[in-house]
């Protein structure tokens, strides 16, 4: 079985949540549900993150493992994907094996992560990306899109 790759999407030593002052919820209950609420979200947002990149090595594995012409029935009947979603799992996977985890534990988002990983996605737009989570901001899919439509205006 081939080495799964994965990400500490929730906690990062370099990366610090912003404080949200939480005082200013006066209903002590409500406080502490919003306290709760907050760390649930961030982590299941970025589950989801870790999900896809777990789908994707094994998406990579199954295509190694399956007998020539078997890879795309099982992935539409036996996973219930189209076979372009699932190339885009396996892009954004091998986007991140090829050394950029250690920026990515910041992205909660899927789609951010597809955009980051496309083909399309030129290098410095990728780079200026994981600079941001390098510096604990990182970029939100409106603005790697953007991104994105300022560097191939450019071009």
């Amino acid at each position: 079985m081939s080495e799964i790759t994965t990400i500490d999407v929730v906690a990062s030593a370099d990366y610090e949540i912003p404080d949200f002052n939480y005082e200013l919820i006066t209903n002590e209950e409500d406080r502490e549900w919003a306290e709760y609420a907050a760390g649930s979200i961030r982590f299941d947002l970025g589950q989801a993150v870790l999900k896809v990149l777990t789908a994707g090595n094994m998406l990579m594995e199954a295509k190694s493992r399956l007998p020539h012409g078997q890879y795309l029935p099982w992935v539409e009947q036996a996973c219930g994907l189209k076979p372009q979603y699932a190339q885009k799992l396996i892009k954004a996977a091998e986007w991140v094996n090829a050394a950029h985890e250690r920026h990515l534990d910041q992205i909660t988002d899927a789609n951010t992560l597809f955009l980051l990983s496309a083909d399309a996605t030129p290098e410095d737009v990728r780079q200026w990306a994981m600079e941001r989570c390098a510096a604990g901001n990182p970029p939100s899919r409106k603005e790697v899109q953007e991104r994105k439509r300022q560097a191939s205006s450019a071009r």
